[in-house]
This record gives C-alpha cells, sequence and structure tokens, in this order.
C-alpha cells in the first residue's frame, strides 16, 4: 500500500477506518517529541528528530521547541511543514 502524496491514506480505493487510525498523519500526533526525548535519555549521540508543525507562525513554533526543550530533548533536525508537502501542482500547456 503507497502513501499518498498528502501523508494520509484516506484517498486510497478501499481504506477502511479502523486501518486509517493505524497510519495517521504525522501532523496529527502531538507527543512525537515526548518519545524522542525519552528515547535520547539512553543514547549518548543526538538523534536526528525532525519536527512536524502545521502551521508555523513564531508563538506556534516557540511552544514547540520549547516544549521539546522542557522534554528534555537535545537536538532537532528539519522543521517540515504542511504547506511545504503539499506544493500545487502546475504544468505548462505546449
Amino acid at each position: 500500500m503507497a502513501i499518498a502524496p498528502t501523508a494520509t491514506i484516506a484517498n486510497i480505493a478501499g481504506c477502511y477506518p479502523c486501518i486509517e487510525a493505524m497510519y495517521s498523519n504525522i501532523y496529527v500526533k502531538s507527543n512525537v517529541a515526548e518519545i524522542a526525548a525519552v528515547r535520547s535519555k539512553w543514547i549518548d549521540q543526538s538523534i536526528s528528530h525532525n519536527v512536524f508543525a502545521q502551521e508555523t507562525s513564531g508563538k506556534k513554533l516557540n511552544d514547540i521547541y520549547f516544549a521539546a526543550w522542557e522534554k528534555g530533548l537535545k537536538t532537532t533536525y528539519y522543521l517540515r511543514t504542511l504547506g511545504a508537502s503539499q506544493i500545487e501542482k502546475s504544468t505548462l500547456d505546449a
């Protein structure tokens, strides 16, 4: 089964809600930073942890990074946003 470019499997034919819940969108998962922080306590080196955010307002990003720091997350790697992953599809008429 392939994941659609929208980061959800809801558009795949024959997808049942019980299956969709198992493959939820990364942008709705809120405890990913907490899991990485707990895991990093037993790792000598840092983890390349990507941060996924639906919106990129300064306050929202500040809240995300401050919460990650409070939980003990040592580093983050990339900031991924929903807008960057849903690029407008266009073609040139030849």
